[in-house]
């Protein structure tokens, strides 16, 4: 994880700052009285997050700031949490994802950051079409990241190793071994719990309800979790801070997060290009989406010698008569 940033829409913060047993102290700014903090206590355990709160503290959060968190009006009472021990996303899901009109889109905004684009790759490696790709399918590069408050989504799996969400997930999964609910659980533990812990580094003045993003918890034009935020943000444009709003920042970071999953300037076998991308989202439909946009959009980009050869090279290409929005009705992001 890493130092303080802000950020424009939403004002996050990046840096990369040691584990996440570190302890974090409570922001000044919102720092209430005793009083105030008994309250926040005494919610937090009606709302059924006493669980939470004692994993929160043992990671290193301020157990007021976490208190204020759990035990604030804009956090929802605990719910049942029940999660498939297998889960798999439908190829449907992407159906009308990879279009013409949509590609088209996606090189409209490649020409408005055509340098940026191009610096990245040199940089780390990863072909302009691929963080094109991702940007497209994750949010419309910018145009639909998400307003719902991140901090309950992400608490609500981090929570999943609460010994009643437990036992009600080995209720409803008689057929499965205890062992295997309790794995699934431990995952989503082991997964979300850093990204709750990053949302108290990142928030602005540690009020963690002012993060929004989609309803899995990610965020910005990348659509990172949280964590990752902190772990593979890059200042590109140098203003001294990290804003995966900004798509300068956005385009750097996600070929940063690539390059740091196994992504080479070498040629890639199917197979590596597949592990990498498992790494942004595990789910074989989305890589199968991404590979396949990347591979059409980076033929624009880099056409072949006899393209070359066809077209007068000294035209620039034609800027957008429309918007991107007017051109994009509407992006799916399944996170």
């Amino acid at each position: 994880m890493k130092p303080y940033y802000l950020f424009s829409a939403l004002i996050l913060t990046l840096s990369i700052i040691g584990c996440a047993s570190s302890e974090i102290q409570a922001a000044p700014k919102i720092a209430l009285e005793s009083e105030s903090n008994l309250d926040s206590a005494n919610d937090l355990k009606e709302k059924g997050w006493s669980h939470l709160l004692s994993i929160l503290v043992r990671e290193g959060v301020d157990k007021k700031l976490a208190e204020n968190a759990l035990g604030s009006r804009d956090m929802p009472e605990r719910e049942m949490l029940t999660f498939n021990l297998n889960p798999q996303e439908k190829p449907s899901l992407y159906k009308g994802v990879n279009t013409p009109v949509r590609r088209k889109h996606a090189l409209e905004f490649y020409y408005q950051y055509k340098d940026s684009f191009t610096a990245a790759r040199k940089n780390y490696g990863v072909p302009e079409g691929l963080v094109l790709a991702i940007l497209q399918v994750e949010t419309s590069c910018g145009q639909y990241t998400g307003n719902k408050s991140v901090f309950p989504a992400i608490a609500r799996l981090a929570n999943a190793m609460d010994p009643e969400i437990l036992k009600e997930n080995i209720n409803n999964n008689l057929k499965s071994k205890e062992a295997a609910v309790y794995k699934r659980a431990l995952y989503l533990k082991d997964m979300f719990v850093p990204h709750l812990v990053a949302t108290f580094k990142i928030a602005p003045n540690g009020d963690v309800h002012r993060l929004r993003g989609s309803f899995a918890g990610a965020m910005g034009i990348p659509q990172f979790m949280p964590d990752n935020i902190l772990k593979y943000g890059v200042d590109a444009n140098q203003d001294g801070s990290v804003d995966i709003y900004n798509p300068v920042d956005a385009i750097y970071s996600t070929a940063n997060y690539l390059k740091m999953h196994g992504w080479e300037s070498r040629s890639l076998t199917k197979v590596e290009k597949r592990k990498v991308i498992w790494e942004y989202n595990r789910s074989t439909p989305y890589i199968d989406t991404v590979l396949s946009m990347a591979d059409q959009l980076q033929k624009v980009i880099t056409p072949s010698k006899q393209v070359l050869e066809n077209v007068d090279t000294k035209k620039s290409p034609r800027k957008p008569s429309r918007s991107p929005k007017k051109l994009y009705p509407g992006a799916r992001r399944a996170h």
